[in-house]
């Protein structure tokens, strides 16, 4: 889930130091807990996540910031199976 929300939201979630690894490791711990599912037809709910009329989940990071997190709730438990 880290490396996901990095990759999406690399100003954000820096990775560059221990520190900031580590709370950025703890946000996609909630981020998971919060939003995260598996999906009955993977492909189906991917692409549903990706349309606009869908509504966006958002999350607020510390300091305010918001990002929207609807592909990644899929991507991350779907590593598991």
């Amino acid at each position: 889930m880290v490396m996901l929300l990095n990759k999406k939201h690399p100003d954000l979630l820096p990775l560059n130091t221990d520190e900031k690894r580590q709370e950025a490791y703890a946000e996609a711990v909630k981020i998971k807990e919060q939003f995260g599912r598996v999906a009955h037809d993977f492909d189906a709910e991917l692409k549903t996540a990706n349309d606009a009329s869908v509504v966006p989940k958002k999350y607020r990071l510390p300091g305010s910031q918001t990002i929207t997190v609807n592909r990644e709730c899929l991507e991350c438990p779907e590593i598991l199976f």
